[in-house]
């Protein structure tokens, strides 16, 4: 009897416990899948993660340079700046120079002019 109600019960069990069984492999499948999704999308984030370290550390450099060859100009500019003042002060020398010179130059004349008509 016991052997009969075994039989029974795997006989009613049976397609269900196929049917159970099928459905647990079908779940292992989509945990699987969804476990090879992860890792793809872990590998596409390092990835990405390498590329954006690249790109920081070639921008930084890139900002470097500029830095010093803005620098570099500023010196220039400053340099120049200099220069220029120079150059102003010179020539504010020379105009004040030539300014004398023709006022000597202007006086001579006047005294040489004066001369002559005394000797008339």
């Amino acid at each position: 009897m016991k052997e009969s109600i075994k039989k029974a019960a795997r006989t009613v069990l049976g397609p269900a416990l196929r049917r159970l069984s099928q459905r647990f492999e079908a779940l292992q499948q989509s945990i699987n899948q969804v476990g090879a999704s992860q890792e793809m999308l872990q590998s596409r984030f390092d990835e990405l993660t390498t590329l954006n370290q690249k790109l920081l550390a070639q921008r930084d450099i890139e900002t470097e340079v500029m830095g010093r060859a803005l620098s570099t100009q500023r010196v220039r500019l400053d340099a120049l700046k200099v220069q220029q003042q120079q150059l102003l002060e010179e020539v504010e020398l020379l105009r004040g120079s030539a300014s004398m010179s023709e006022h000597n130059a202007t006086g001579a004349d006047q005294v040489i002019v004066d001369e002559s008509t005394s000797l008339k």
